[in-house]
């Protein structure tokens, strides 16, 4: 173990037991980071289809196979307790049935990838699903409560808001049924809706139609709003400040009828990015609206 993750453990003691708890067999490579927990966390759940008997494949081009495990401990001191991995996501963990929420001081993360040669023939015949083992790679997040407490952090925490959207959670919300999907997924809809009435409808259709190319761009304020037409499909992303973006895909013929197709924003950042090209298409004038958006050979899907 190195020298680093030696200082962590004497900072964080209950390292020292979680560590051993998470692994089987040595040597282990051990990542270990601390983070001071903020609204982006508490939506962080444990990956339950890859649990502990199901094999991965590794994508380093060893061949090796082996097995996840992923757990969450919520740290009182120095003392440590396991969080059922069915219990959701961070949020629900603090509020329902683990007291007070402020009595914790930290929650980590922990993910562990068992490898293994792979199996023998001999192996395979007899089911066996994992060779001789080779060694373990654990990767901790330590998130250290606020300074206001875990109680505040909930309080202040806003799915809509401040809580940074990514493909994975919203397939994560649908897969477990999260009544929070269909909140989200009906704000992201108006969104989408109010694009194509605003946009989309009103002149972006017919430029990108007339257009004899697939891709498409234009600057509309801070926004980089590219378009892409393949197979009946329009493929709309917008990219705003800080690498916030979300992609719309719709229907060429007819009523566009967009879906989000991927998002690396909040809602509230999502909206503002839409909103920018909106404010600035409705404040050009028709006449001069074509030259807001333009054949570019540099925009594709890759």
């Amino acid at each position: 173990m190195d020298f680093k993750v030696e200082r962590l453990i004497n900072q964080f003691p209950f390292l020292d037991r979680i560590i051993p708890a998470e692994t089987v067999g040595s040597p282990t490579h051990v990542d270990v980071k601390v983070i001071r927990a903020d609204s982006s966390h508490m939506y962080w759940t444990t990956d339950v289809i890859d649990g502990v008997g199901q094999t991965i494949g590794r994508g380093n081009g060893k061949n090796h196979v082996g097995t996840r495990s992923e757990n969450i401990y919520l740290i009182d001191g120095v003392s440590s307790w396991r969080v059922r991995e069915d219990s959701g996501a961070l949020i629900d963990i603090l509020q329902n049935g683990y007291s007070d929420p402020d009595r914790w001081d930290a929650v980590v993360f922990a993910s562990c990838e068992h490898w293994h040669e792979a199996p023998s023939e001999a192996e395979e015949a007899n089911y066996l699903l994992l060779g001789d083992f080779v060694e373990n790679e654990l990767t901790i997040r330590v998130l250290q409560a606020p300074k206001a407490g875990f109680g505040a952090l909930i309080a202040n925490t806003d799915l809509l808001s401040n809580v940074s959207l990514n493909m994975p959670t919203m397939l994560d919300f649908m897969h477990k049924g999260d009544k929070r999907f269909e909140r989200l997924n009906e704000a992201l809809g108006h969104l989408a809706n109010e694009f194509e009435s605003k946009v989309y409808d009103q002149g972006l259709r017919e430029i990108v139609s007339a257009s004899e190319v697939k891709g498409m761009s234009g600057r509309y304020g801070g926004v980089n709003l590219m378009t892409w037409v393949m197979c009946g499909r329009v493929m709309m992303t917008f990219h705003g400040l800080n690498g916030r973006q979300i992609t719309l895909i719709g229907v060429e013929e007819g009523k566009l009828r967009a879906g989000v197709q991927s998002i690396d924003a909040t809602f509230d950042e999502a909206k503002e990015i839409i909103s920018t090209v909106i404010r600035v298409w409705e404040t050009t004038s028709p006449a001069k609206r074509p030259s807001l958006h333009h054949d570019d050979d540099q925009v594709n899907l890759f």
